[in-house]
């Protein structure tokens, strides 16, 4: 620790300043470099300085014994680092954010109400004030990013089900002749469906079935917990999005059994799969946007769009997508939903999730048109069956008249029904008015069978055509 501070003094903040001053990217002072490397043998040889005062930081720290009180030592240390700090990132916003990562190792080893880890937020950072209005410029620009949000290229709920659909196959694929893409393929796919961090997903989280409800998973623990709320042991209830939860708990598991993740820390493993995950995002994400952009593909606005579609949207992919399928059929409120399914403790961090254009291609008619029914969750489906049960227990006074009972016909809103049968169904529902003498309009009729539009549409046409109507 000591030997950190005798560095860190020995270089010339102003100098620091200077080498970094016009950089945006990656800030790199060759003067601190040429010094931390000189010191510390074995550090990377990354040309990044904040990630060399990083490594040489976590070796200081590693092998220091718990103590039960902030020394001279350690003040001295949090106010060398702090002059280094504050001269490679004049903007408060990434300085913040570097000074986080240099608390991690203090609040992992002392914990939250620890002296030296209290210390450390004192010195090591910016000022409460500072905090604050770091806060409220990232409540306005999400809620102008919210705003504008209309006219970002949308993603459509289909697509992200095709999607899902198509990288669920790789799972099929035992030999793994791709090697790990299948398994990042996969990963892509269970970070679409159950809107997982990427190290939930490798370790930390674990996914258990709902009973009776295949389109919805229980995942427990919760990476991401700054104010010491105990989510580790947290369970949350999701939706999912084109998997169902067999699927999901088959896929993670092969995912953890070809990786062998669990021995590493977190870090290394973000260091393992974030550059494999945003490649993932490459190959299938972005394609999805640029279909969609059509003559405003080379815009500066879609571009940062396309920049900005990294590995953590798939929380805001699932998150929206999860609310037009399962949330707005019941009325529940957008944020409360996003909220809900996130895992989110603070309101401001939903909103920003809201910074997504995400719509169907195909907007709902009179309740839905096939494809989007067919996504209504098994919740909505028990509302179905009690309707249907009331209808058979306690028919009305339409059913009564006419003695008649669709339900066998009507939509069952599973995958296993084709175009063909439904078709048919609705034919031979048809066949049984016209036999009783019933008239009945086509919307009435929809709207019992619970059929699209289009399905409707395509059996009256083949009905005209048998003569049946």
């Amino acid at each position: 620790m000591n030997k950190l501070t005798k560095v860190l003094n020995s270089v010339n903040p102003d100098i620091v300043r200077d080498e970094t001053k016009n950089q945006k990217n990656i800030k790199s002072s060759q003067t601190l470099n040429e010094i931390l490397k000189n010191n510390y043998s074995n550090l990377s040889n990354s040309k990044s300085s904040s990630k060399l005062l990083i490594e040489a930081w976590n070796i200081a720290l590693k092998n220091l014994a718990v103590s039960g009180f902030v020394s001279r030592s350690w003040n001295a240390l949090f106010k060398a680092i702090t002059k280094i700090g504050d001269a490679l990132y004049p903007n408060l916003k990434t300085a913040s954010s570097f000074y986080t990562e240099l608390r991690k190792p203090i609040r992992a080893k002392f914990k939250d109400e620890h002296p030296i880890y209290i210390a450390s937020k004192n010195i090591m950072g910016i000022t409460q004030k500072d905090s604050l209005a770091l806060k409220e410029a990232y409540k306005n620009n999400v809620e102008i990013r919210n705003t504008n949000r209309n006219n970002l290229i949308p993603f459509y709920v289909e697509q992200i089900l095709d999607l899902i659909n198509h990288l669920k196959q790789f799972y099929l694929n035992e030999s793994d002749t791709e090697g790990d893409n299948n398994i990042f393929e996969l990963a892509l796919a269970v970070l679409l469906a159950t809107g997982s961090r990427s190290i939930e997903l490798f370790k930390v989280s674990k996914y258990q079935a709902v009973e009776d409800n295949p389109n919805q998973i229980n995942i427990k623990g919760i990476a991401k917990d700054r104010g010491n709320n105990n989510l580790g042991s947290a369970v949350i209830h999701r939706n999912l999005v084109g998997l169902n939860s067999s699927q999901v708990i088959d896929f993670v598991n092969k995912i953890r059994n070809k990786l062998k993740f669990s021995d590493l820390d977190n870090k290394k493993v973000k260091e393992k799969t974030n550059k494999k995950l945003n490649e993932m995002m490459i190959k299938y994400i972005h394609p999805i946007l640029i279909e969609n952009a059509g003559d405003k593909v080379n815009t500066d606005e879609f571009k940062q769009q396309l920049k900005n579609t990294t590995a953590h949207k798939t929380r805001y992919i699932f998150g929206n997508a999860s609310f037009l399928i399962h949330g707005k059929p019941l009325n529940i409120p957008y944020e409360s939903y996003l909220q809900r399914q996130l895992g989110h403790l603070n309101p401001n961090t939903t909103r920003s999730y809201l910074g997504i254009n995400m719509k169907f291609r195909n907007e709902l008619i009179n309740g839905g048109n096939e494809e989007l029914k067919e996504l209504i969750t098994q919740n909505q489906n028990k509302t179905d069956s009690l309707e249907q049960k009331i209808e058979e227990c306690c028919p009305s006074e339409e059913n009564k008249n006419n003695n008649l009972n669709f339900q066998r016909f009507a939509n069952k809103f599973t995958r296993s029904m084709n175009e063909d049968e439904k078709i048919n169904n609705i034919i031979e529902v048809l066949k049984i008015l016209k036999s009783n003498g019933i008239k009945m309009k086509q919307k009435d009729l929809q709207k019992k069978l619970r059929y699209s539009s289009k399905i409707f549409t395509k059996a009256y046409n083949k009905a005209r055509d048998e003569n049946i109507i």
